[in-house]
């Protein structure tokens, strides 16, 4: 999306029928989290998801159509023209807006000068600001970390202080027992 020439929109389309959506980005950190709390989205989940994002009660009758124009609009639009790749899949998520929550605020305003406790900000705003900070801020610091691939430090030193820093910044995991259970198994079976 060009900021400078098309307005940042305030509603999702979904079957040629405009539907007026919540935009602060603190509806969509909840979003977030409850999108990210489990590989499934399950009807409850949804449920949710709808309550958040919709100023209004009046909601789309197609359920695909409009779970996918809430992920575009999630994704600031970006979702879309992006195929799926195979790295997509094993990627690791390196950062919990509602997890990191402080260090962002830090960051939001030592950057911006932006009190995300008390200012308003569109959710595509916040994440084109948070995309655009600086290495300085601690969030960078512990993305950078949580994105590296200790096994490919050849520096034993440095590997065990990344691998201590991983464990230190690492994420909850949110996943149910039987999803554990399922990645470690898929795990183990593709080292044969």
């Amino acid at each position: 999306m060009n900021f400078f020439s098309q307005s940042i929109p305030d509603a999702i389309i979904v079957g040629n029928t405009e539907y007026k959506i919540n935009t602060d980005f603190r509806v969509w950190v909840e979003i977030d989290r409850l999108l990210t709390q489990s590989k499934v989205i399950t009807p409850t989940i949804f449920a949710q998801v709808l309550r958040l994002a919709f100023c209004d009660k009046l909601l789309p009758a197609n359920i695909e159509d409009t779970l996918g124009a809430i992920i575009d609009f999630y994704g600031c639009n970006q979702t879309a023209s992006k195929k799926p790749s195979k790295r997509a899949k094993t990627q690791k998520r390196i950062v919990s807006f509602t997890h990191d929550s402080s260090l962002i605020y830090a960051a939001f305003l030592s950057q911006y000068c932006i009190d995300l406790t008390s200012d308003t900000l569109h959710w595509w705003k916040f994440r084109a600001l948070f995309d655009a900070l600086t290495d300085e801020h601690k969030i960078s610091e512990v993305m950078k970390c949580r994105g590296t691939d200790a096994l490919k430090i050849k520096d034993k030193d440095r590997r065990m202080y990344v691998k201590r820093m991983q464990e230190q910044y690492r994420l909850p995991d949110n996943r149910s027992i039987e999803e554990i259970e399922r990645d470690n198994i898929e795990n183990l079976a593709s080292m044969f």
